[in-house]
């Protein structure tokens, strides 16, 4: 007895042949498809994944009906497009029932269907632009860090410091590349599980913790977080001494009391206000620490005796400032959110990264060699602190700006960073002040109790644990994992296509550059263990 389809039927068999058709075209265009997979960060996998099941021979409805019925299914929860009774034709329909229509759908209409669920999806998924990111990464860079760089190369000089800020950013890209390589592994092998369930490209934001876990197993997770929990608390001193310093100054109420109104005042206004009031408060931060920066920069240049600056000072005093230079360059916490806004585009994120560190490499030159020339070549006191006294006025003003304005970015940073480590104590609004007052009394009360550990406490940071952090430990979770896809290449020639494809790696080398990174970082730590001991 032959069966006659229903209205329903054909719609649903037609809807379920466009998706079939062009499913079988990626069978023939095997190299396009793997393009588009390395350079959308597998935006297009399900195209590689129909090619995969073609190859193993497998048949029937696969995968990818299964996705197609899904978004059917989608679209009659929301009153689009088709009807309950299509979307069970749709499951019912039977391989000749979709022979029959196949060569009848043009292409141009699936072309049309796949833009629009492409669409549906990037509404769904927080994106952004290169510039974005960019000025992501220069905002989150010119911080607190650079008000000790002055005091920490003066006595090195204006040349070997500038050696050293471009020897150390060299090395802080290569691990930054590191970084975003692991992180977009990660990412695609997570998009090759998705497509098992008929979804697409994965927008969770991948943190370092998970990246560790994936690449170093449990043990690499807790340490890390430890690790990164400890550093934001030992920096949060850092912020606090500094800015109660300059706020002293300013109002003259006393640094006790200037610790705690600094704390309390940024502290208060993260907790109450919310991610929201935070982000305008730090965007304001910045726009105002770029304004007195150039102003800064401008009129020093003009007022900096250039014949009596030390330009060759101590080389010998060279691996002392690496560990401050180390942490004013630092923006490697970022990476994770970059990778997720740019959704895993190997290209936009090496066009960031090279951009974005650019930016503030350039100001910190420029930073410091007026700090430096403007001192007159003393190296026996902070430069800041002799052209304030110095010239007074608005020279003292603009520093006053530019050091809140950078105190206050970091602080803000870091105290976001820690709140979404802790929101699992935040149920409510109570709880949240409370957790927020008890991560930040014990950076407050060191800060109270030792008023000068500024420059101490960022020479700790930057030697030991900005160090470990992102200068040990993403080259051996980079070797890890290109270990394993190796391995996997060679024991399964059908793999995942994650770990297939070898267009993975953002940083050219093997294991002798990933082993030359991470000692480079060891000898940073090793150096300032011996500076402490002698």
């Amino acid at each position: 007895m032959t069966t006659v389809p229903t209205r329903a039927t054909t719609r649903a068999t037609t809807v379920s042949t466009r998706a079939r058709a062009t499913r079988a075209m990626a069978t023939t265009t095997t190299t396009a498809s793997t393009a588009r997979h390395a350079a959308t960060g597998g935006r297009r996998a399900r195209d590689g994944r129909a090619r995969l099941e073609m190859t193993r021979g497998g048949g029937g409805v696969n995968v990818n009906d299964a996705s197609t019925a899904g978004r059917a299914r989608r679209r009659a929860r929301g009153g689009r497009r088709t009807t309950t009774t299509t979307t069970n034709a749709i499951s019912d329909a039977t391989e000749p029932e979709l022979a029959a229509t196949r060569a009848t759908i043009p292409i141009s209409s699936f072309d049309e269907e796949e833009r629009a669920v492409d669409e549906e999806r990037d509404e769904e998924t927080h994106t952004g632009s290169l510039a974005g990111v960019v000025a992501l990464i220069v905002g989150s860079t010119v911080g607190a860090g650079v008000l000790a760089l002055p005091a920490a190369t003066a006595e090195a000089g204006i040349l070997p410091a500038s050696g050293a800020l471009i020897g150390v950013w060299i090395l802080l890209v290569c691990d930054a590349l590191l970084l975003a390589e692991v992180n977009v592994g990660i990412m695609r092998e997570r998009d090759e599980d998705r497509l098992t369930h008929g979804r697409g490209h994965s927008p969770v934001v991948i943190s370092l913790s998970d990246m560790a876990e994936r690449t170093l197993g449990t043990e690499g997770k807790v340490f890390a977080s430890a690790l990164y929990s400890f550093m934001s608390l030992t920096v949060l001193v850092a912020y606090i001494s500094k800015g109660a310093e300059i706020l002293d100054g300013a109002l003259e109420i006393g640094p006790s009391l200037a610790a705690v109104m600094f704390t309390a005042g940024l502290g208060g206004t993260i907790c109450l206000g919310g991610s929201k009031v935070a982000d305008k408060l730090n965007q304001m931060l910045t726009y105002g620490s770029l304004i007195a920066f150039a102003a800064f920069v401008g009129s020093g240049a003009f007022y900096a005796d250039w014949s009596h600056a030390n330009w060759m000072g101590s080389t010998d005093a060279v691996p002392s400032t690496i560990p401050i230079i180390f942490l004013t360059l630092v923006y490697h916490d970022l990476i994770p959110v970059m990778c997720a806004f740019l959704q895993g585009d190997m290209k936009q994120i090496r066009r960031a990264i090279l951009i974005g560190s650019s930016i503030p490499l350039a100001m910190f030159l420029l930073w410091n060699t007026v700090a430096l020339a403007m001192a007159g070549g003393d190296i026996t006191a902070d430069p800041l602190s002799i052209i304030s006294e110095d010239l007074g006025g608005s020279a003292s003003v603009l520093l006053s700006l530019f050091g809140v304005s950078a105190i206050g970015t970091s602080f803000i940073g870091v105290s976001l960073g820690m709140s979404e480590y802790l929101m699992p104590f935040m149920e409510n609004a109570v709880s949240r002040v409370l957790t927020f007052a008890a991560f930040l009394s014990v950076p407050l009360f060191v800060a109270e109790q030792c008023p000068n550990i500024f420059l101490p406490v960022t020479n700790f940071v930057g030697a030991y644990g900005m160090t470990t952090l992102y200068g040990v430990m993403p080259p051996i979770m980079a070797y890890t994992m290109r270990q394993e896809r190796r391995e996997s290449r060679r024991a399964d020639p059908f793999a995942p296509l994650a770990l297939r494809f070898k267009t993975n790696t953002l940083l050219p080398g093997g294991r002798l550059t990933l082993s030359a990174l991470s000692l480079s970082a060891v000898a940073i730590a090793l150096s300032k263990v011996y500076e402490d001991i002698s």
